[in-house]
């Protein structure tokens, strides 16, 4: 499985250099994330997945099958660890308040893709909320411009 990682990381990441291998983990955290809130009602669909892709292509400029790559090793990574710590750890040593916000606001994309807000959703993205250092007033402004984008469309 690292050898996997290893090689699909290894064209933009040096070996030698400790700093250059902080996108990988970013990438990596940012994913797990994004694809723990979309399971986390047990109905992962072809929507959620897609919004997953776009967000991962846009942030990160990664191509279709780059992106095909980091989240199946990124699944892998998720079902051999048991809590989210990690990933948000890599996240608020990395993200600027700013960023958080962004996320946040591409979790409730994900939840809101379904237009339903579920028990299970909720609280995990007010414990995402917490573990990555936001207030609660962020969650709720970042919740009520997604639903207002929404409306829009």
């Amino acid at each position: 499985m690292l050898n996997k990682i290893d090689s699909f990381f290894s064209k933009y990441l040096s070996k030698k250099s400790s700093e250059a291998q902080m996108p990988h983990a970013i990438e990596v955290a940012t994913c797990a994330v994004l694809l723990e809130i979309a399971r986390i009602d047990e109905e992962f669909t072809n929507e959620e997945q897609q919004i997953i892709n776009s967000i991962l292509k846009k942030k990160f400029s990664l191509t279709d099958k780059e992106v095909e790559n980091l989240v199946k090793l990124t699944s892998e990574e998720l079902k051999q660890s048991s809590d989210l710590w990690r990933f948000t750890d890599t996240i608020n040593k990395n993200f600027t308040k700013e960023q958080k916000v962004q996320l946040i606001e591409h979790i409730w994309q994900i939840i809101y893709s379904d237009k339903h807000l579920k028990g299970h959703e909720d609280y995990l993205v007010h414990k995402l909320q917490r573990l990555i250092w936001l207030d609660h007033k962020d969650l709720i402004d970042a919740k009520t411009k997604v639903k207002k984008e929404l409306i829009k469309s």
